[in-house]
């Protein structure tokens, strides 16, 4: 039986270049196969969009006001940089409370 942590005991969030959007997976291109294949990778389900369990990975069907304060970094090469960008504008829009490591690197710094 999982028992989920109620809201007060959990502090702030650490995310790491993850797909925060799972509906930007619908999108084509490279890019967005390489999302696909790891939402599938992470759902276990090919058809994941069909999944309804898979929907609830989508970080942005959470975020309001209370959203804990966060801190995402992500590498300027990273194929999910844009999931941590619009997250991140988000998160500042609603609630003020998201620092981001980011940045022009030479090399650029890719996945992780």
């Amino acid at each position: 039986m999982r028992r989920a942590i109620q809201p007060q005991q959990l502090r702030g969030l650490i995310l790491s270049c993850g797909p925060y959007d799972t509906r930007a997976a619908q999108a084509h291109g490279l890019r967005w196969l390489f999302l696909r294949t790891l939402l599938w990778s992470y759902s276990g389900s090919r058809d994941f969009m069909r999944d309804p369990d898979s929907a609830t990975a989508a970080v942005g069907l959470y975020l309001s006001a209370r959203f804990p304060p966060s801190f995402i970094s992500v590498g300027d090469a990273d194929s999910l940089s844009s999931q941590s960008s619009q997250l991140a504008a988000e998160l500042l829009r609603r609630s003020g409370r998201c620092a981001v490591l980011s940045g022009r690197h030479h090399p650029a710094l890719p996945h992780e």
